[in-house]
Parts: structure tokens; C-alpha cells; sequence
């Protein structure tokens, strides 16, 4: 007992001698916010040069990115092919921040642009009113591909719920003449409520964000523009879910729109529809004239499809009219061969305890693929860069 009086009595004087020194403490005053403002992100940000990298690839294999230095906006565009690289001229650099290119799945991002460049560089695409436009840059006219876009029910809209953004999520045909997109379907999906705190009265943000459970979710209508003749095709097949390959959404992490290739010639779109669930995923390609659409493969799992880290990991060769294909049906993330024409398997491409985690390209001619890949090694897992083989099961560390 004499030691529980003890520690009551100490605690007692500890709180005694503490309230006062609190009761003391001088009030913050607006010259104190401001200076913990100067080191909030938004304000420090632009203090560091060259930084935020995102490559964008163009058809002919080089890439060009974006980045900010002491004197503005620099544009760079790099030859891997000879090593070198110089000032970057062409029209999507000039354009600004952004840009669309081969290797992007779907419309440049970057420095918070929300409209998307031609890959000629002559026309660029925003979404204005829940419908989509075009603008000339040459002349800066202005002129509106759809005209039935509706609130909740617009072309080419940015919005998972947990994600999004005002930018348009679409894919321009290599020659610039269609786009590939969707009137995404969102009017009986719920809402979501944010109350910004300020001085006054409060600020609400409200949108639609599906959870888990709800019946009724977005819906993307898939949809192909011809640009030039206003023409538009919708795909004949049912609505898709707001998924890809890679999450809960169609342009993961503030990328680009995952899943989707045109063939070079501009007459098909090959894409992947996702389940709700990510446990079934149908590789369909489209003719963008007619709108008939193929189902080419079908990958069902028990668990979660994922086809990359990163980045989506199947492309349609149309040089070799084959496919690439990533799978886990054998534990690990393996990649797969496939015939275009039979749809039928042709061989593993890679084998073995270990996880092809991103392909970095493909040299349809050479045919070889050059992919990252990790593995346990003596207790510790160990990522490589590998060069191997399309009809090959056993890869090479070259890099």
C-alpha cells in the first residue's frame, strides 16, 4: 500500500508541474503556419529539377520525356538503338507536357495534362461537358466528336472512385485517325462525400465511388471515333467493368490506359476485359470499322489475375499474328506463346521458381524479348534484366 501511495503521489505532482508549462506554451500565430507552409510538398516540388521521368515511345522505337530545369521545360528524345539523345522536336514535344507514343497503353500524362496529342502531333483530345473534343493546334479549332455525353454517363471519363482525375482516357490509332475509348455508365453508382474544413462555411465534394457489395457499379460502353467522318462504332459486346490487368482500375497509378493495343494498320484494337474480381480475364480484339469483336484467349483463376508489376505484360505480335501472354497457372509468373490464327498454345517462353515481373520490350524480328525477372537466391530475392528467346524456355541474363 505504501508504495502504491507512492506512485499516486508522484503522478500527481507530474501532472501538477506539466499543466502549468502546457497552460504557457505561446499560441501559434499565422506567421508560424505560413513558415511550415513553405515546406509542404506542393512549394517544395518545384524546387527540384529533373525529376518525375516518364518515358513515351514512338513507333520507331526511340523515346522522349519531359522534365523541368532551371530555365523552364526542357523535351528530350533518346535513341536507345546508337545511345544518344538530343532536344526533342517533333510535334508532341512541342505541343507541351504529355504526349501519346507506342508504349503507352493509352493517351500521354504527365504535368497534369488532361488532353491527349495525335501521335502526328496535329490534334489533341479533352473531354468538355461529359463529351469528347478535339482541337486543332495548328488553328486551335475546336470541334465535338460525341454530343449525347450526359453527367454520370460521359465519354472517356477518369473515375474508379478510389482514383480520379479530369483527364481523358482514350488511345489513338497509330495513324491518327480513330480513337479507341468508352462512355463509361456511372448514374446508379453511389456517392462519395468529402468535406474540405476552411474559413466559413465548409466546402463538399461529392462523386460516385462503387464498394464492395454494391450492385450496381460502372459500366464502360467500349467505343471506337473515326476523327476525321465523326462516325462511331461501338464494340458488339456487352458493357466491361472499370478493371485491368493490373488493379481496381483502367489507368493504374495515375498511368495510362492499361490494356489496350492498336494494330499498326489501324483496322483492329486488341484489349482485355477483367472480371470484378480479377479471377477472369478475356483478351477479345476488335474491328474498329464494324465493331465485331473476337475472343481470342481466356485466362480463369481461383484467386487474382494479375498480368505485370508495374505494367501490363501481354502484347498481340500482329507481325507474327501471335500472341504474349503472362500467367500464373503454374505458380509463377510465367510467359506464354500463343497462335493468333489457331489461338492455341505454342510454347512457354520461361520456366522455373521465379517471376518475369515486367516486359521491356519485344524485337518481333529478331524475336526476342527483353523483360525484368526476380527469383530466391541463398535467402534473398535478386531482379535481373533478361534477353530470351520467343520460341525459348531458357533465358539469359544480359543486362
Amino acid at each position: 500500500m505504501r508504495n502504491c501511495a507512492f506512485w499516486v503521489a508522484a503522478a500527481t505532482t507530474m501532472v501538477c508541474a506539466v499543466l502549468p508549462a502546457a497552460a504557457q506554451r505561446a499560441a501559434m500565430t499565422p506567421a508560424d503556419y505560413a513558415r511550415a507552409e513553405r515546406f509542404m510538398n506542393y512549394n517544395v516540388t518545384p524546387l527540384v529539377y529533373r525529376s518525375g521521368v516518364r518515358g513515351t515511345w514512338l513507333p520507331d522505337d526511340r523515346v522522349w520525356y519531359r522534365v523541368t530545369t532551371e530555365t523552364g521545360s526542357l523535351a528530350t528524345l533518346v535513341d536507345p538503338a546508337t545511345g544518344t539523345k538530343a532536344l526533342c522536336d517533333l510535334p508532341e514535344c512541342r505541343a507541351g507536357a504529355g504526349g501519346r507514343g507506342r508504349g503507352a497503353a493509352g493517351g500521354g500524362r504527365g504535368g497534369g495534362r488532361t488532353d491527349v496529342p495525335s501521335p502526328d502531333g496535329k490534334r489533341t483530345a479533352y473531354i468538355k461537358d461529359w463529351n469528347l473534343w478535339i482541337r486543332e493546334i495548328a488553328t486551335g479549332k475546336e470541334t465535338a466528336l460525341t454530343t449525347d455525353g450526359v453527367k454520370d454517363f460521359g465519354y472517356a471519363t477518369d473515375n474508379a472512385g478510389w482514383a480520379k482525375s479530369d483527364r481523358a482516357i482514350l488511345l489513338w490509332s497509330p495513324d491518327s485517325k480513330k480513337i479507341a475509348t468508352f462512355q463509361q455508365d456511372q448514374r446508379n453508382v453511389g456517392e462519395m462525400y468529402l468535406v474540405g474544413t476552411q474559413v466559413g462555411h465548409p466546402r463538399l465534394e461529392a462523386w460516385k465511388y462503387p464498394l464492395p457489395g454494391d450492385e450496381d457499379v460502372a459500366l464502360l460502353h467500349r467505343l471506337v471515333i473515326d476523327v476525321e467522318t465523326g462516325k462511331i462504332t461501338r464494340l458488339k459486346k456487352g458493357p466491361d467493368q472499370h478493371r485491368s490487368t493490373l488493379c481496381d482500375n483502367i489507368a493504374c497509378r495515375g498511368g495510362d490506359w492499361a490494356d489496350v493495343y492498336w494494330r499498326p494498320d489501324s483496322r483492329k484494337v486488341a484489349y482485355v476485359s477483367t472480371s470484378r474480381d480479377h479471377r477472369q480475364t478475356n483478351l477479345r480484339e476488335a474491328d474498329a470499322g464494324t465493331g465485331e469483336v473476337s475472343d481470342v484467349l481466356e485466362e480463369e483463376v481461383s484467386s487474382f489475375f494479375e498480368s505485370g508489376n508495374g505494367a501490363v505484360n501481354w502484347r498481340y505480335l500482329y507481325g507474327s499474328n501471335e500472341i504474349l501472354w503472362f500467367s500464373q497457372r503454374e505458380n509463377w509468373g510465367h510467359l506464354y506463346l500463343y497462335d493468333g490464327q489457331t489461338r492455341k498454345l505454342k510454347n512457354a517462353i520461361t520456366t522455373g521458381e521465379g517471376n518475369v515481373t515486367q516486359v521491356l520490350g519485344v524485337d518481333e524480328k529478331a524475336r526476342t524479348i527483353t523483360s525484368s525477372a526476380s527469383a530466391a537466391k541463398k535467402g534473398a530475392t535478386r531482379t535481373s534484366c533478361i534477353s530470351i528467346a520467343l520460341a525459348s524456355t531458357a533465358g539469359t541474363c544480359s543486362c
